[in-house]
């Protein structure tokens, strides 16, 4: 069971995750599917000053991001493989591209979202899916990865089942798995792109 944590702080989640050990248990097996399931600690006042918090910084970096040919070139490489995915397979959840892309310090490697709602939206809350993408010799490839899903304690504040608030409470969960920073909006670049990976 990992747990996510604010260095000189303490945890603002809690962090289950399905079929994946400890950091110190470590093995060389690949897992796949993992699922994220997120409860809130703090109190929600507290919680949501972090979601906005964190949310604000990482919108501000993204309206930069979104004016450089990488983001048009990756973002579009990421429709181009959803659609097809799509195309392809049977789903009961209305799906979307989050447009927020994570990258990787070095820009070899990057996350995306894709969030997922039912149909009837009044049956729960959202979830998202997160793709992972790598760089190779100069074209995206893409593979799914770990569900993320919210427990109901992000309701209260986030009751309405749009693609805008689950893609608040995605990015959120995002930049605050793993060793995340209380200031900022940097992702734990080995929790997502070794430990989560292997």
């Amino acid at each position: 069971m990992g747990q996510g944590a604010v260095s000189n702080s303490r945890p603002i989640a809690n962090i289950n995750v399905v079929g994946k050990p400890a950091r110190q248990n470590e093995g060389p097996m690949k897992r796949w599917g993992f699922i994220l399931t997120i409860s809130l600690l703090t109190s929600c006042n507290t919680t949501d000053i972090l979601i906005y918090s964190k949310n604000n910084c990482f919108e501000r970096q993204l309206t930069d991001l979104k004016n450089r040919k990488i983001y048009k070139k990756t973002f579009a490489s990421f429709l181009d493989t959803l659609k097809i995915v799509q195309s392809t397979s049977k789903t009961l959840l209305e799906e979307k591209a989050d447009d927020g892309i994570f990258f990787k310090n070095d820009s070899l490697e990057c996350l995306m979202l894709v969030l997922e709602r039912e149909n009837d939206v009044t049956r729960g809350f959202g979830s998202a899916r997160v793709w992972r993408g790598q760089l190779i010799k100069g074209q995206w490839k893409w593979s799914k990865s770990m569900w993320v899903t919210f427990d109901n304690d992000y309701f209260k504040k986030y009751e309405k089942n749009t693609f805008d608030n689950i893609s608040k409470v995605a990015r959120y969960s995002v930049l605050t798995n793993g060793e995340a920073k209380l200031n900022g909006c940097y992702l734990d670049e080995y929790f997502w792109f070794t430990y989560m990976k292997n």
